[in-house]
This record gives structure tokens, sequence and C-alpha cells, in this order.
């Protein structure tokens, strides 16, 4: 069960494969992230929302596409 500040952190320590503008760009999609989720609207809403976010995030780097996964994951439930 991992929390947003945990992926934030994490993506906070990537400055070996991105740099800091990357970084920046990356934790505002995932606060955008963190609204979808809380967000009362109906679970295929929130995915379509995400689903766009995640392309943007996952073509950044293998390593991010993984860090964020479980953030994705908590769409479903």
């Amino acid at each position: 069960n991992i929390s947003f500040e945990d992926v934030r952190n994490q993506i906070k320590a990537m400055h070996a494969v991105l740099d800091q503008n990357q970084i920046d760009d990356i934790l505002q999609k995932i606060s955008e992230l963190e609204t979808i989720l809380k967000s009362s609207k109906e679970k295929s809403t929130r995915w379509e929302k995400a689903s766009t976010i995640g392309k943007w995030l996952f073509d950044k780097s293998v390593d991010v596409g993984i860090s964020l996964l479980p953030l994705f994951l908590k769409i479903g439930q």
C-alpha cells in the first residue's frame, strides 16, 4: 500500500535519470492524479481522466512508470 507522498519522494530521488524540470512536471501530474483519485466520480470516469496522465507519465522512463503503477491500481479499487 503505497502513498502519493511515497511516490513523490521516489520521483524526487531520480536525479540520475531525470532533470529538475522533468521531476517538477511529473510531480504536478502526480498531484493531478491524486485529485482524480479522491474524486467522487464513477470509477470509469476517473480512469478515463487518469489514463491521459498515465500515457504522459509512462512515456518518461521505465523507472517513473514502475514508481507510479501502484497509484494507478488504486483507481480500480
